[in-house]
């Protein structure tokens, strides 16, 4: 499987803006951020939520860090399944089950991919 590298159109999905964003430091300055063991995040509303997540998206879409325009969710599903497993465990800080559900939503295997078992990434 080939991941994708370039910017990534992710249409209405917002999966990923419910979990932490890490921001380069030098990025950070243009943004609501705090800084956690020497790390620049995005900052988080009450719900976990990305604070530029409203209600419409993206409140900084055109001008959202780098970190934000590269990121593929379909990195995830090249992971060994052990570990797709435990994402969907919730046991990562920086990962959730429903980015890597996103992920297999939005780049769906053929059955030769898949092994021939139609199945990714479970036991």
């Amino acid at each position: 499987m080939s991941v994708t590298t370039a910017v990534v159109n992710c249409g209405q999905c917002q999966a990923c803006c419910k979990i932490p964003c890490e921001v380069p430091a030098d990025e950070g300055q243009a943004y609501l951020i705090d800084v956690v063991d020497n790390k620049v995040y995005l900052q988080r509303q009450a719900n976990g939520d990305c604070i530029y997540l409203d209600e419409t998206g993206c409140s900084i879409y055109n001008v959202r860090p780098s970190s934000c325009r590269e990121f593929s969710c379909e990195v995830l599903l090249t992971l060994p399944p052990e570990f797709q497993e435990r994402i969907r465990r919730s046991e990562y800080k920086f990962f959730s089950k429903e980015v890597l559900e996103a992920a297999e939503e939005r780049f769906p295997l053929n059955n030769d991919e898949l092994g021939g078992n139609g199945e990714r990434g479970r036991d």
